[in-house]
């Protein structure tokens, strides 16, 4: 739940330093099938790529972004609908709270 309602960037993201591996690995692999003759054969691929194809992934890595930000914004509003209110004039000591709970676990 907690990771659910936290927005995709932040101090978590840099905390895990195998989010950078994996990463770099994902765009090594990428430049690998994509830069390597043999397999041009197999994914139809040239190595005359022009740099701004790399610009399609990237697009697309900051539409998810936002995406999922707009998730959490959304998550968060519904959530606090549904939340109940305070009663007004109400108050409650603690003290009742325990000794019900007490109750409850004799019985």
């Amino acid at each position: 739940m907690k990771a659910r309602l936290s927005y995709p960037f932040g101090k978590r993201v840099i905390a895990n330093k195998w989010n950078f591996a994996g990463i770099l690995a994902g765009a090594c692999l990428g430049m690998f099938i994509i830069y390597t003759p043999p397999l041009h054969v197999v994914f139809g691929g040239n190595y005359k790529l022009s740099p701004l194809y790399w610009l399609i992934p990237v697009g697309f890595g900051l539409i998810l972004l936002a995406w999922s930000s707009l998730r959490v914004i959304l998550l968060r509003n519904s959530i606090e609908h549904m939340r109940v209110k305070d009663i007004k004039g109400l108050m409650m000591c603690k003290s009742i709270l325990y000794l019900t709970s007490a109750l409850l676990t004799c019985i």
